[in-house]
C-alpha cells in the first residue's frame, strides 16, 4: 500500500471505531427507554442522529449520549 491508501484505510478504521463507540454509548445510556414503552422508529432516529452527528462524526471527541441529548434538546 502507498501512503495515500494507507492513510485512507487508517481514517476509515478510526471513523468506524468512533461510530461503534457512539453506538455502544447510545445502547448503554438509553437502556431505560428500551425497557419502557418507546417506539422503535423514535429509538432508531435517535440512534442515527447521535451516531452520525456531523461535527463529531469523523473523529471528534466521544460525547456520551446523555450529554448529547441535553445539548440538543
Amino acid at each position: 500500500l502507498g501512503k495515500s491508501e494507507y492513510f485512507t484505510l487508517v481514517m476509515f478504521y478510526i471513523t468506524l471505531f468512533w461510530t461503534q463507540c457512539r453506538a455502544i454509548s447510545f445502547v448503554m445510556d438509553s437502556g431505560n427507554k428500551i425497557k419502557g414503552n418507546f417506539e422503535v422508529n423514535q429509538l432508531m432516529e435517535s440512534a442515527y442522529q447521535y451516531c452520525f452527528y456531523l461535527p463529531l462524526f469523523p473523529s471528534g471527541p466521544l460525547v456520551l449520549y446523555n450529554q448529547f441529548q441535553r445539548s440538543v434538546c
